[in-house]
């Protein structure tokens, strides 16, 4: 009940201090019936449904807790793109967490806390906390499929180094493969390509599609297959094969067009296509960057022979 009265406070924007001095109670009342110290009585709960407009339907619905199923709460946490829904997701998990104490919750807590850091723009605390959640991940014997699908949502905000160790310590392994979550495996190396990316490392891009080719090995999961073939399509465009690259790659997107016309398979070309952009002008600046190192160690060399010669 505390929560609920909360939540209509700030979805009104009202402070503690002008919500009390509108419906005649104290603060330091208002306060503990919030924080859930004390039980609201009829006589208050009755202002605060007259103050707000809301009927006892709407108050039943609201304040009787019943848990949820995880994989509804992955759903709607993936569905929130605007910062009221995930706080108000954030209560309601704040809510169930402070009743049933659970470690799936607990999870769904931090993830949503760092989904709403990104939706502001502190991206600094969100990847502190990303990477402190992965860390967890770390120490434990296996993760779940529900913390799975949390990591694809938060993944983004991961830093590559944190995301490569968990990689590197095979607690993902038994997920990276499964043509069963394969939207939720997509959405992950979707994080972990734009991750290797923002490196601006081809040696980064390279190992994630190491990690794409060897674990997608399911034939009859479209999404994943086309993701290892396009692995292939970046390496050859990291090793400079930029003519066999795109040919392999019009192959594919014709083949996606296919398969998936009006599905999520058609907007997987021109994701593809961003990308293979990106892993081309990567290897164009390695190119450069060996050419240049090539220059500078052959003007050393004839400035070392040159000075030799003057000292004969």
């Amino acid at each position: 009940m505390g929560d609920y009265f909360k939540h209509l406070r700030l979805m009104h924007g009202l402070s503690r201090t002008e919500l009390a001095s509108r419906i005649d109670m104290s603060e330091k009342t208002l306060q503990r019936i919030e924080l859930g110290q004390v039980d609201a009585k009829v006589s208050q709960l009755m202002t605060f449904m007259n103050y707000f407009a809301v009927s006892p339907a709407e108050v039943q619905a609201r304040t009787n807790t019943v848990l949820p199923n995880p994989a509804a709460v992955a759903k709607e946490m993936a569905a929130a793109t605007d910062l009221p829904q995930i706080v108000q997701l954030a209560d309601e998990l704040t809510r169930l967490t402070r009743k049933y104490r659970t470690e799936w919750l607990k999870t769904s807590q931090i993830a949503c806390e760092i989904l709403r850091l990104a939706l502001v723009g502190d991206e600094e605390a969100a990847q502190r906390l990303a990477n402190r959640m992965v860390n967890g991940f770390m120490l434990r014997d296996f993760i779940t499929a529900y913390d799975f699908q949390l990591l694809t949502l938060v993944a983004g905000c991961v830093s590559f180094d944190r995301l490569k160790l968990l990689l590197i310590s095979g607690q993902l392994h038994r997920h990276l493969g499964n043509a069963a979550e394969s939207t939720v495996v997509s959405r992950l190396y979707r994080q972990l390509l734009d991750s290797a990316f923002a490196e601006q490392d081809p040696a980064a891009v390279r190992y994630v599609c190491d990690v794409i080719q060897s674990n997608i090995t399911q034939a009859d999961c479209v999404s994943l297959q086309a993701y290892r073939h396009f692995a292939g399509v970046l390496g050859l465009a990291l090793d400079g094969h930029e003519t066999a690259a795109q040919h392999d790659f019009e192959a594919l997107k014709s083949g996606l067009m296919v398969l998936g016309a009006e599905t999520e398979l058609a907007e997987m070309a021109p994701l593809f296509q961003g990308w293979l952009v990106a892993a081309s002008r990567l290897a164009s600046i390695a190119g450069c960057t060996k050419t240049l190192t090539h220059q500078t160690n052959i003007a050393v060399n004839l400035k070392a022979a040159t000075r030799v010669a003057n000292e004969q």
